[in-house]
């Protein structure tokens, strides 16, 4: 499972192609009928591992931690496994749009939209993933700038930064992920080619929202325990159909 992403120049023409679908899904997940470069998403590698996948889960979720490194192991795995087929449903769902496959499709993007809701809910059960954590825990070991929590937005939401950060989850790939599969959608509806412009223009409205936006107006902690998150992970890992694309 962690070999379906790689930084091996022999997998990818470059190292920025091995990087994670989910955190940059404007420039990531184009629904465009072209070369794809991206290494370690197809529904091959997906259906290859979808069994261990499930059995990660659902291992992990019977675990009971007994301090905060196994913890730690306990997220980094489950963030790990829930991403990479979070990855894998989202270029489902494009393959399926590409062969017109309505029904494919819709069931691919719930699936994918389920697995990037299991990982907000995860990574809020952490302070370890909380922005707000972190610039907590700065303010409380020395001065902080007043405006310097706009600066650690701005990083966050930027191109080399984008990863596991809760609010980056629920405020920024959660509602990109929203808007391209709703004009992915209309698009395929009327059988006309998708509205980038509008793609773009409502991920640039949503990303100034995120910035302007306090940390403390941005804090969720989900009400299912983390048994419950990775089990529903599973689930829903298991019941995506990689085998006719």
């Amino acid at each position: 499972i962690l070999g379906m992403r790689s930084w091996n120049p022999f997998d990818s023409i470059d190292m920025n192609f091995s990087q994670n679908t989910f955190v940059w899904l404007e420039e990531r997940a184009k629904f465009e009928d072209g070369e794809y470069l991206y290494y370690g998403r197809s529904p091959e590698d997906g259906r290859a591992h979808q069994d261990e996948a499930v059995c990660v889960l659902r291992a992990l979720s019977k675990i009971e931690c007994k301090d905060a490194m196994q913890t730690r192991d306990v997220f980094d795995i489950s963030r790990t496994v829930i991403s990479r087929y979070l990855d894998c449903a989202i270029r489902l769902s494009e393959l399926c749009y590409l062969d017109k496959d309505k029904r494919a499709m819709k069931a691919a993007m719930k699936d994918a939209r389920g697995l990037m809701v299991c990982l907000c809910d995860l990574l809020s059960l952490h302070d370890d993933y909380s922005l707000l954590k972190t610039l907590d825990g700065l303010k409380a070991t020395t001065d902080v700038n007043k405006n310097f929590e706009r600066t650690l937005k701005e990083n966050a939401a930027g191109y080399y930064c984008r990863s596991y950060i809760a609010e980056n989850v629920r405020e920024l790939y959660l509602p990109e992920l929203d808007i391209i599969f709703d004009e992915v959608s209309v698009a395929e509806e009327a059988s006309a080619p998708i509205n980038r412009g509008a793609i773009k223009h409502r991920i640039a409205e949503n990303t100034s929202r995120f910035k302007s936006t306090h940390l403390s107006d941005m804090q969720y902690v989900s009400k299912n325990d983390l048994s419950e998150i990775l089990l529903e992970a599973g689930e829903i890992i298991e019941r995506i159909d990689f085998s006719g694309k």
